[in-house]
């Protein structure tokens, strides 16, 4: 996962499935800035940061999919 987030860059479809997985290994971070599980927070941190960078990219579908995802 390191690799593919660091080096190569990921689909939509295949970061939010990094992010589903990871937040099942620990909580992310709370508003009120707790931050029990470190690591998770940082890798799930990592992988939205680069799917950050490549939303222009997207395609329509891409978009429509990770938003009905993100909900369930």
């Amino acid at each position: 996962m390191c690799y593919e987030v660091n080096v190569a860059s990921i689909s939509a479809k295949m970061g939010l499935q990094l992010i589903q997985l990871i937040s099942g290994m620990g909580y992310y971070k709370t508003t009120e800035g707790k931050d029990d599980y470190v690591c998770t927070t940082k890798m799930i941190d990592t992988v939205a940061k680069s799917l950050e960078s490549d939303i222009p990219n997207w395609s329509t579908f891409d978009t429509i999919d990770i938003g009905i995802d993100a909900v369930f």
